[in-house]
């Protein structure tokens, strides 16, 4: 009777626990630490990719920050220029006293050493480029080394100053564009007239300053 009694526990013991189960169809311990574990390393590649994310949206931030806080100061730079420039060509005469009516550009005496010095109208601007940029007298202005001045004189029609016309009607257009690398940063524009020159004794009779039309904040 003994040895049936044993036979009989021994048949009814429950088997033994395998890799997925534990007793009683439980889930064995070293399978919940695997899944936590698994889960922990999810989370963490999760944070590292929003993190990421947020790193790369505040430095782009930063960086367009600094881009415009660069063009503002290059554009401020370029409009000093521009009107440095501007307020020097408003000073001198209409047209050329010595030459004919009509006439535009430089005269032959006034090419001199290839600066601004002997320079007397407003036309004879006309088409003049530097860079860096110069003073009158042809000193190198400190600071500007990739910057350039171009200046343009049209004749303009007096009743539609934006209309280039081909001969003189009283009205010249200047235009003073400034550029920083290549690229233009400030455009001023001024329209000069010769209403003013006869009733001055500057200039042998020849006002510096007529009817003007500045538009200091043209360009890009």
């Amino acid at each position: 009777m003994r040895v049936a009694r044993m036979t009989i526990w021994r048949a009814r013991r429950p088997p033994h626990p395998t890799t997925t189960h534990g007793w009683g169809g439980r889930p064995a311990r070293h399978t919940t630490t695997n899944r936590q574990r698994a889960l922990t390393m999810v989370e963490a590649i999760i944070s590292m990719l929003i993190i990421g994310v947020m790193l790369v949206a505040a430095l782009n931030t930063v960086g367009a920050a600094k881009v415009t806080e660069r063009k503002a100061a290059d554009r401020s730079h370029g409009v000093l220029l521009a009107q440095d420039l501007l307020s020097e060509i408003l000073q001198q005469a209409y047209e050329d006293p010595d030459l004919a009516a009509g006439s535009f550009g430089l005269a032959a005496a006034e090419i001199g050493d290839g600066s601004r010095a002997l320079w007397e109208d407003v036309d004879d601007y006309h088409g003049w480029t530097a860079s860096p940029p110069e003073a009158k007298d042809g000193t190198v202005i400190a600071g500007f080394k990739n910057w350039e001045r171009q200046v343009h004189v049209a004749w303009v029609d007096p009743a539609d100053l934006e209309t280039v016309v081909g001969g003189n009607q009283g009205a010249k257009r200047i235009t003073v564009t400034v550029l920083y690398n290549g690229v233009q940063v400030a455009e001023l524009v001024a329209v000069r007239t010769n209403k003013a020159d006869a009733a001055s004794p500057l200039l042998g009779g020849r006002a510096g300053l007529g009817p003007l039309d500045i538009d200091p904040l043209a360009g890009p």
